[in-house]
């Protein structure tokens, strides 16, 4: 076997388990930030509500459609550049992936505190749970691909890695994982979690 061939081997598995790092250490900040976010809207309500109604405001209002088709059509526009900025965060020596975990975080810790006033924890999660097994992995992969841009960057610095290969590597995954995962739950959010939310309110 060639060196060059041993390199690649090396490389390829030493990035399979960074990301797998990464994507605890994700998984873990992500859901640090719902706790704080769901203590801080039961800690004062005033501010939960400001920020549902801020989320209604910019996001809800721009996605709300009568087609199902339409409406996933926006809800997988609208993620597809929420986990690409995520992702692309990286570039930042991976600063403003941690801030957009963290904000995102903090925003779903609120809405389900507020959404959990007016209905049972069984019906938000049959509501959430069917695209969120698909959005919030989305969501972590994005951030720990990030965090491997940032990685490339920072060994790119100390000459002992290549930006430009982390990036690929991660942009590859990017597509070939993160986007047919936020495909599918556009369209689980857009044809299915309607109609399963119907079903539980009018019981």
């Amino acid at each position: 076997m060639k060196i060059n061939e041993i390199d690649t081997i090396t490389h390829t598995d030493t990035s399979k388990l960074s990301l797998g790092i990464y994507i605890v250490f994700s998984c873990a900040m992500f859901f640090f930030f719902i706790a704080i976010g769901y203590w801080t809207a039961q800690a004062d309500s005033a501010v939960g509500d400001q920020i549902y109604n801020m989320f209604q405001d910019v996001v809800v209002t721009g996605i709300a459609s009568d087609s199902a088709a339409a409406m996933s059509f926006q809800i997988f526009i609208n993620n597809v550049q929420i986990c690409a900025l995520i992702f692309l965060g990286g570039a930042t020596f991976g600063l403003f992936t941690l801030f957009l975990l963290m904000t995102n975080g903090i925003v779903i810790g609120v809405l389900i505190e507020v959404l959990l006033r007016d209905m049972s924890a069984s019906v938000l999660m049959v509501g959430l749970l069917p695209h969120g097994i698909f959005e919030i992995p989305a969501v972590l992969v994005s951030a720990a691909l990030g965090m491997i841009i940032a990685r490339g960057l920072w060994g790119e610095l100390s000459g002992k890695g290549d930006a430009l290969d982390s990036a690929k590597y991660a942009g590859r995954l990017f597509i070939l994982y993160v986007v047919p995962f936020i495909f599918v739950a556009a369209c689980v959010e857009g044809f299915i979690t309607p109609f399963v939310m119907e079903m539980m309110v009018t019981k």
